[in-house]
């Protein structure tokens, strides 16, 4: 399983109804791994959606690695590299419209604080590699998966 550990953190506030009062919050905080694998290259992709429930006040941001099939598409002239950014893209951030396709997201990603970085893996068949998209999930980035565009 997944390490985290959790910590609690007291927060003093005054209470403007009670003159100076000062009352104790407590809220936890999440402290997240340092990586995290998802290493099924057949559906990895697929499971980046659920970062959007990842915390976004851990002191730890963490580097998420996917690793993906991909093969080069010669109607867009993208490489497999190309390809394997933006499959992780559209699972991170989809655009929501099936007619047009958005390509070559990496500085989208990137604008974002994430960091892309990839590694061809294996070939698998001719034309189709394995490759490991990895990228740091932000706290911008995540905010922005839950609809926070500010």
């Amino acid at each position: 399983g997944m390490r985290t550990s959790h910590t609690t953190k007291t927060i003093k506030y005054s209470n403007r109804r009670r003159g100076t009062n000062t009352t104790a919050k407590q809220i936890e905080v999440v402290t997240l791994p340092h990586h995290l694998l998802l290493n099924y290259p057949l559906d990895a992709p697929a499971f980046l959606d659920q970062l959007r429930w990842w915390p976004s006040n851990s002191p730890v941001t963490t580097t998420v690695h996917v690793y993906t099939f991909a093969r080069a598409d010669d109607t867009t002239n993208r490489s497999v590299v190309d390809v394997a950014i933006d499959l992780v893209a559209d699972n991170l951030l989809p655009t929501g419209g099936a007619t047009i396709q958005q390509v070559n997201r990496k500085e989208e990603l990137n604008s974002l604080g994430c960091q892309v970085t990839v590694k061809e893996v294996r070939d698998v068949a001719p034309g189709k590699a394995v490759l490991c998209v990895s990228f740091r999930a932000t706290r911008v980035l995540i905010k922005h998966m839950q609809g926070d565009f500010l």
